[in-house]
């Protein structure tokens, strides 16, 4: 009988050995599949990104500027010209204006000159 209860004590530690193994590798199958589970997720993620920021880039470069006709081009270059002219004048004004210091001073021409561009694109194009 000592053989019997030894080969059975012997055939139940190692079935409990097999299910504590099994339950071991189930965990450990677990645990791997939770940190991988962000990977995936965070790829999508990036693909993502990547797509909208194309898809925003290439919306951005379909819009063809509109083309000036030759009138245009010439109409913009007189108006921009006189006031150019207008703007010297005045940054002759603000030069003696001790209250302004030459960054000053050149943040209100480059100002004005945006103003002046801008106005002769609208009056040229014919206010649009």
């Amino acid at each position: 009988m000592s053989d019997d209860s030894h080969d059975s004590q012997r055939s139940l530690e190692q079935k409990a050995l097999r299910n504590t193994r099994a339950l071991l590798d189930k965990l450990e199958g677990e645990e791997a599949v939770k940190r991988q589970g962000w990977k995936p997720a965070l790829a999508l993620a990036f693909v993502l990104v990547a797509v909208a920021i194309g898809a925003i880039f290439a919306m951005g470069k379909l819009h063809a500027p509109e083309l000036k006709t030759p009138e245009q081009a010439r109409c913009e270059a007189e108006a921009i010209r006189a006031g150019t002219d207008r703007i010297v004048v005045e940054a002759q004004k603000w030069k003696k204006d001790p209250a302004l210091s030459p960054e000053d001073i050149k943040v209100k021409y480059r100002d004005a000159q945006l103003r002046v561009r801008a106005a002769a694109a609208k009056e040229c194009s014919g206010g649009k």
